[in-house]
């Protein structure tokens, strides 16, 4: 049997440098194959107090080489950020990832981390959560998740501007 402990705080609380490349192999299908959390990473989010992680370890690998703080392997994450704004207090939640060998309602993982999402969201007495998600077939079990725990499409149309690094 799987044991998953949840672990929800600031990134720099939470978030060891030996983490990386397991949250790394999370994201992989996310970064068309780039590297996207390292040190720099790591670094950059000791500046940004509102940014939070909730972290789905497998307590039974604790102690086996390679995993931090001996706390075990990541199995599922999910990033969350909050921005103060004219009404109120809002949260914004990224990539929420679960390992493919561990997906499925035998696990719960996603649900959750889910739960983690308005633990923390009810903590920070936000407003309301955002997040987006694609419109790939593939994102649909995502999309029945979502609405599960109470989120609803909205009309809006996201937008983006890259800026070089």
């Amino acid at each position: 049997m799987v044991m998953i402990q949840y672990f929800t705080g600031r990134i720099n609380d939470v978030v060891d440098v030996d983490d990386l490349p397991d949250m790394n192999r999370m994201l992989y299908k996310f970064s068309h194959g780039l590297t996207i959390v390292d040190n720099e990473w790591l670094c950059c989010c000791k500046k940004f107090p509102t940014a939070h992680i909730i972290l789905a370890r497998d307590e039974k690998t604790r102690g086996e080489k390679g995993f931090a703080k001996d706390f075990g392997k990541i199995v599922g994450m999910t990033f969350m950020n909050f921005s103060i704004k004219c009404a109120g207090i809002y949260g914004f939640v990224d990539d929420v990832v679960v390992l493919e060998e561990y997906r499925g309602k035998q696990y719960g993982i996603a649900g959750n981390l889910m739960i983690q999402v308005d633990n923390l969201a009810s903590r920070f007495s936000a407003k309301h959560v955002d997040l987006t998600c694609s419109r790939k077939p593939e994102r649909d079990p995502a999309h029945r998740l979502y609405r599960k725990h109470g989120y609803v499409e909205r009309n809006a149309i996201p937008y983006r501007k890259r800026y070089a690094k």
